[in-house]
């Protein structure tokens, strides 16, 4: 009687298209402008959202959910370490490479975890 799938067709809760985009821009944004308020909210929200979804193994998501900030935060602590220490000069000649490293480190983990999502995401319907 009705409309309603049964629960075995209906596809799980946080599996839809958009949960991929959302929650690892979330996570690269948030981890990029971390000293501020408002991007450790979209952080936390990207890290719940990636945790709670069915679109990724443990293992991806435990990339999501601890090395994408880390690596993309990490040249923003550490400018701001070396700044609060004033040893900007001891470091300066590597950040060059350092920071553009980790960023696009970052970002490349943060491609292949949303084609993976959305691979998942495609799976999930078919199966449906």
């Amino acid at each position: 009687m009705g409309t309603d799938p049964s629960p075995t067709t209906r596809t799980p809760r946080l599996a839809g298209a958009w949960v991929p985009p959302v929650a690892l821009l979330s996570i690269g944004a948030g981890a990029l402008l971390a000293v501020f308020v408002y991007p450790l909210v979209l952080l936390l929200a990207g890290i719940v959202l990636v945790a709670a979804s069915p679109l990724w193994t443990p293992a991806e998501r435990s990339l999501a959910v601890l090395g994408l900030p880390l690596i993309i935060g990490a040249p923003l602590w550490a400018t701001l370490i070396t700044d609060l220490f004033r040893a900007g000069s001891v470091t300066g000649g590597v950040w060059g490479f350092v920071v553009p490293a980790c960023v696009g480190l970052g970002f490349v983990i943060l491609a292949v975890l949303w084609i993976r999502g959305r691979a998942a995401h495609a799976r999930l319907q078919a199966s449906a």
